[in-house]
């Protein structure tokens, strides 16, 4: 998951884009190279024309030899590639020491794309021991510095508390200052941490591809959040088909692997036996599990359970403590589950202060049955 650097595709196409863009002859620019390989800048240029076979074949071999000598005159781009040529034997022999000390050289200069991958090797072990403290402080450094790859692995480490502690809040920070500067791995975890209240906002505010992004989870269903928005897109079809049984069986991973919205969600799926049988013995035990971990639309639902006698029996008492509970925390379905106990007296004395109260809290925060009770209400009591 870690992204040591893949700016090879975006660099090509933006050398492409500006020879296109100044009517520029690609063999005309070759050959001129060729002519003119007098400083670390022309030979680096001639060995990237070899490596993507602009202007001439591809040669990989031509490549690595024009890294090389350009690497030797201490061209930083160059000792960079190189050390990426290092990195996957592409042209060359594997070899991690290289890698490393070629990133330890660069790091040393200040080259951000080299620090961070200086940060990679240690993240990995590549050519020196693993040492998770010194990969992160060199992606803070880079990240502070304005590497949108070494932000997006901070943001990875913050994340999954990799060497340093879990925390969601940076996470999403360094994630954002990532994907504000084009990277698309920023842009796809963001939209795992932000919350499927969000999610569709931000994948329309960012122009993001839906297809695309369904492609990305389907490759990408590596923890909890990514299998639990595999589920939701298929239940509701969004870019495949309507498919609340594969629905049930993400959402049931996901639900394993301590989703609290995935545990809601199969919850309903056993309630309203949509995509599995139904099962109010599941319900009841999700919705306990849920109120136990402070989760408020799991506490609403468990009150709903004791309400109804739902895998349960029935108890007036606990719903309205459960209700209660969820309500005062600002659950707008529990305020009006709760002003409804206090409306009709059940399993509480009948208050009609109180159940305005409460519809107003609910009615406040966008419920709009509460704000239906409201009106009705209104005209009863004028």
């Amino acid at each position: 998951m870690v992204n040591e650097g893949k700016e090879d595709s975006i660099s090509k196409q933006y050398v492409l884009d500006y020879i296109n863009n100044h009517k520029l002859n690609l063999r005309e620019i070759h050959h001129w190279l060729l002519n003119n390989p007098n400083d670390s800048n022309s030979i680096y240029l001639l060995g990237y024309f070899s490596y993507h076979g602009i202007g001439t074949d591809i040669s990989k071999h031509k490549a690595l030899v024009l890294y090389q000598k350009a690497a030797g005159l201490e061209n930083n781009v160059a000792q960079y590639n190189l050390a990426k040529m290092y990195l996957n034997g592409d042209g060359v022999e594997i070899n991690h020491v290289k890698v490393f000390d070629l990133c330890k050289k660069l790091a040393e200069k200040e080259y951000l794309a080299g620090m961070n991958r200086l940060g990679y090797c240690y993240e990995c072990g590549i050519g020196t021991d693993i040492d998770t403290q010194k990969a992160f402080e060199l992606y803070q450094k880079g990240a502070n510095l304005g590497n949108c790859k070494s932000q997006y692995n901070l943001a990875l480490m913050y994340e999954f508390g990799k060497g340093i502690g879990k925390d969601l809040y940076l996470a999403k920070y360094w994630y954002k200052k990532s994907a504000d500067q084009g990277d698309n791995y920023s842009k796809k975890r963001l939209i795992l941490l932000i919350g499927i209240k969000h999610i569709f906002d931000y994948i329309n505010n960012h122009k993001l591809s839906l297809q695309e992004i369904y492609n990305w989870l389907l490759e990408n269903s590596n923890d909890s959040n990514s299998i639990y928005l595999l589920g939701y897109f298929n239940y509701y079809g969004i870019e495949t088909n309507i498919n609340k049984r594969k629905a049930f069986i993400f959402y049931k991973k996901s639900a394993e692997l301590g989703s609290n919205i995935a545990q809601y969600k199969l919850s309903k799926m056993y309630m309203d036996g949509k995509g599995v049988e139904k099962n109010n013995k599941k319900v009841y035990e999700l919705s306990k599990k849920l109120a136990e971990k402070g989760y408020l639309p799991g506490l609403n639902r468990l009150g709903y359970c004791y309400d109804c006698g739902i895998g349960t029996n029935v108890n007036k008492k606990k719903a309205f403590e459960s209700y209660q509970k969820a309500a005062k925390s600002g659950n707008i379905v529990a305020q009006y589950n709760i002003a409804l106990m206090y409306e009709f007296g059940k399993g509480i004395e009948k208050d009609m202060s109180q159940a305005i109260y409460w519809y107003k809290k609910s009615a406040e925060q966008g419920d709009k049955y509460s704000k239906i009770k409201l009106k009705s209400l209104s005209n009863v009591l004028n």
